[in-house]
């Protein structure tokens, strides 16, 4: 606190990645999600500590959703299992047998794996949009996370998931809650015209409120001020070249910040401040480069990547992105982030 009085331009803005870290989390904690989980886990654990008759020197067994991708993976092996001289003669005679024979037979499990791995990718790929992996996530944070929601929502209209889709909302509000209301958070989205002139008006009016809220806290001349809230309401209302119609249509084609630069030459000192925004990370975890818009290049990295991240947690350690200190994260509600600066 003593460094946000001395430095009152200095931001903390939490980290984004590992917010959606922590969702994935909670969301194997769900009643329905772990039961699903359990089960893969289950299966995978019996065939590789049992004698069944076939190859498995390429599966390996691993916890929660790396399990249940693995199980998806080598779901045909599974068939191909049941149907040997040696798991008629021997296992379907015993209890243990019969259970895993019944799972795997079961159409409803294949289909609850397939709709809880959607769900979890879902959420790996809004951590790679936060992460940076192709361009700063700081204007697309908001966006992709209420993306994420509707996806989510869409899985269950057409009777995807095993259970509420209002388990995994509530988990998603109650970790974003820390993210969206942070300033360069809320900026960064309203300088992304491919969402903030699709957002509602009490959305818009939140913007605008925190940008003018803040912009008190950049040392700069009066007039300079002045002009910035003249260019800001030629950004809001879409006034001049943000307007045309070859802008309108370039929204969602361009990348924000080009869409700013080439069409807010009128507005150059807002630009100016936009970009510096759009250009910071909101993520100190840094991306992994075997790890392409959201998927993984192959099984044994989403499983080597997964077992880094439980490391990561037991360990309690995150380290700072471009050098060797580390973040102690004893108590969770303070989540790890890092000091920017306004601009």
């Amino acid at each position: 606190m003593e460094l946000r009085v001395e430095f009152p331009s200095i931001y903390w803005t939490p980290c984004a990645a590992y917010i959606a870290e922590r969702i994935n989390e909670d969301f194997r904690r769900i009643g329905w999600i772990r039961d699903i989980i359990d089960k893969a886990k289950s299966l995978l654990n019996f065939i590789l500590t049992k004698d069944v008759g076939i190859n498995m020197d390429d599966v390996f067994m691993f916890s929660n959703f790396a399990a249940m991708k693995e199980v998806k993976r080598i779901e045909a092996r599974f068939n191909s299992v049941i149907q040997t001289v040696q798991w008629v003669d021997t296992f379907t005679k015993t209890d243990e047998g019969a259970r895993a024979e019944k799972l795997i037979r079961d159409y409803r499990f294949w289909k609850q794996c397939d709709s809880t791995l959607k769900i979890h990718n879902l959420v790996q790929e809004l951590r790679m949009v936060v992460m940076g992996d192709k361009r700063p996530g700081m204007g697309y944070a908001l966006a992709w996370m209420h993306k994420t929601k509707l996806e989510i929502r869409k899985l269950d209209d057409n009777q995807q998931l095993d259970g509420d889709y209002t388990d995994l909302w509530r988990v998603i509000d109650k970790r974003w809650e820390r993210l969206r209301q942070h300033a360069l958070i809320i900026v960064g989205f309203m300088f992304n015209p491919a969402y903030f002139y699709e957002a509602e008006k009490d959305m818009q009016a939140l913007m605008k409120s925190t940008f003018v809220h803040h912009l008190q806290k950049i040392n700069i001349d009066k007039t300079v001020e002045t002009k910035v809230l003249e260019e800001l309401k030629l950004y809001f209302d879409a006034d001049g070249d943000f307007g045309i119609p070859i802008a309108v249509r370039q929204r969602r084609l361009l990348p924000h910040v080009t869409w700013l630069e080439t069409f807010g030459c009128k507005c150059p000192i807002l630009v100016k401040i936009a970009t510096s925004i759009l250009s910071l990370r909101c993520s100190v975890i840094q991306h992994d480069p075997n790890i392409i818009q959201g998927n993984v290049e192959s099984d044994l990295e989403f499983i080597k990547m997964e077992m880094r991240l439980q490391e990561r947690h037991q360990d309690k350690l995150e380290m700072v992105s471009g050098n060797d200190q580390w973040f102690d994260f004893d108590d969770e509600d303070h989540f790890r982030g890092l000091e920017i600066c306004f601009p």
